[in-house]
């Protein structure tokens, strides 16, 4: 942080303005974004110094900073130079000229240096979009930017951006913008940047009972522990909550902390029981498994093993033939 900014440094209140003490302006270093769309492949893009005050957020976007990472960030800000610039488009018939698209962060951060008396932050670079952005396009830039990765989300606001990123492959699959056969877990999970996994894992997380999606939001349980706890109904969850009362509170439990709680509340954990599907793919792969075996087989083995496979085929066929 820097001198200036740590001598004038009090609490953000967005939209309100401040009074703070009379310090000299400390000049932006010259923006990383600057550079980035000036001389990179984005040079040819729209790109301006826009007003602060010309700016008015998204109307659907209801994320809400906390006071100390808007400070943390305008810190940051400050030192070094924006790193990305935000994206905006013009509007017509409103007060604002601008609307943000993305980067409402970035926006918070420069009021606050603004409100903080230092006028050399009155404009933040931004790559102006086309005013017929379609709105695929523009929910799409929104999801792609506020990724999962970041860990100051709560969890409903993670379980939205899943939803949204769920409906815009809806939308591009039926709009054939999405390859025949392509899973809609596995473009969730490429559009936000994390794991397949993990997109599975924090849909789990929707059977949490409240005070439990508190406790994954303030850090005390694992998304191991959530998502198992998630898995019990909400009577045996409201038990093992009653249970772990006063052990879980202020502090980290473990998962495997959180699974001798359960085991002590008296709730067997259930397997998952297995798909059709799965239990087809299992057999794939040990059919890959028994085509290395087969090279390092004696003869009368392979033979035996043919005549089980038929046996196996025979059975299968029926089985599913009569399904169909």
């Amino acid at each position: 942080m820097s001198e200036s900014r740590f001598k004038r440094k009090k609490k953000v209140q967005l939209g309100k303005g401040r009074i703070t003490d009379s310090t000299k302006d400390v000049a932006p270093k010259e923006d990383n974004a600057i550079k980035s769309i000036t001389t990179g492949a984005d040079a040819s893009r729209n790109f301006i110094r826009v007003a602060v005050v010309d700016l008015s957020p998204r109307p659907d976007n209801t994320r809400l900073f906390s006071e100390s990472e808007i400070e943390e960030l305008a810190s940051n800000i400050e030192d070094i130079g924006l790193k990305q610039p935000i994206v905006i488009k013009e509007t017509k018939g409103e007060e604002k000229p601008y609307q943000i698209i993305v980067g409402h962060r970035r926006w918070r951060a420069f009021q606050s240096l603004l409100e903080s008396g230092n006028t050399a932050f009155a404009t933040i670079p931004a790559i102006v979009e086309d005013v017929n952005l379609s709105e695929l396009k523009e929910r799409k830039a929104w999801v792609t930017t506020n990724t999962l990765i970041r860990t100051d989300y709560s969890l409903s606001e993670r379980l939205a951006l899943i939803a949204e990123a769920e409906e815009i492959v809806e939308i591009e699959r039926k709009e054939g913008l999405v390859e025949s056969g392509t899973r809609t877990v596995d473009l969730v999970a490429g559009l936000l940047g994390i794991s397949k996994g993990s997109v599975i894992s924090y849909k789990k997380l929707n059977d949490l009972i409240e005070p439990y999606k508190e406790k994954f939001d303030q850090g005390y349980i694992t998304l191991k522990s959530a998502t198992e706890i998630a898995a019990l109904s909400e009577k045996e969850q409201l038990a093992i909550h009653e249970k772990s009362a006063g052990i879980t509170d202020g502090e980290k439990i473990s998962a495997k902390e959180m699974e001798s709680i359960v085991k002590s509340v008296g709730v067997k954990k259930s397997r998952p029981k297995k798909t059709v599907l799965q239990t087809a793919k299992k057999l794939q792969q040990d059919a890959a498994k028994l085509e290395k075996l087969c090279a390092t087989s004696e003869q009368k083995d392979i033979d035996k093993a043919w005549e089980c496979f038929l046996a196996a085929q025979e059975s299968l066929s029926k089985i599913l033939g009569d399904k169909k």
